[in-house]
């Protein structure tokens, strides 16, 4: 036994006492846990079937749109202009639109979803956008301009 090693020590007082070490965990190999993408994530079938809606979008399509497919559109709207935006909490961005869908039609909520990912929306970050801003104190600015902008009458706050 080595002067100094705590390791020696111990195994010298188990020895005397007649005490074997067992390794208490059952050591198994551990699981590699992939990480799953934002393109890798297994599809559920409400967004299956609100694909299946967005590829042939109309006028009549938008106005049959719920929470759900709201939720889904801000995504999708937000991967065309090249931002990735996760769907953290699911029921809180339905809750949202629930919210909105009493105020304005679903047609509007789209509306205002397409101007704030548009290259001329220039007050927001678009990065950092969320169904949040679409009840908060933007809300107001947000359907003004979405409302200029599908006329064509919308100027860019820099260019003002």
């Amino acid at each position: 036994m080595k002067r100094g090693s705590s390791k020696g020590l111990a195994e010298a007082l188990r020895a005397s006492r007649q005490q074997m070490t067992k390794n208490s965990c059952k050591s198994q190999p551990k699981k590699v846990v992939k990480s799953r993408g934002y393109n890798d994530a297994p599809l559920d079938k409400s967004y299956k079937y609100f694909l299946r809606k967005y590829e042939t979008l109309t006028e009549e399509v938008i106005k049959t749109f719920g929470t759900r497919d709201l939720t889904y559109y801000f995504r999708e709207k937000a991967k065309e202009a090249g931002f990735k935006y996760y769907i953290s909490n699911y029921s809180r961005d339905c809750g949202i639109m629930k919210k909105l869908l009493k105020e304005y039609s679903a047609m509007d909520i789209c509306l205002m979803i397409e101007f704030l990912f548009c290259d001329e929306q220039d007050y927001l970050d678009k990065s950092t956008l969320a169904p949040t801003i679409l009840i908060s104190g933007w809300n107001n600015t947000i359907y003004q301009d979405s409302v200029k902008w599908a006329n064509n009458e919308y100027v860019p706050h820099k260019k003002r």
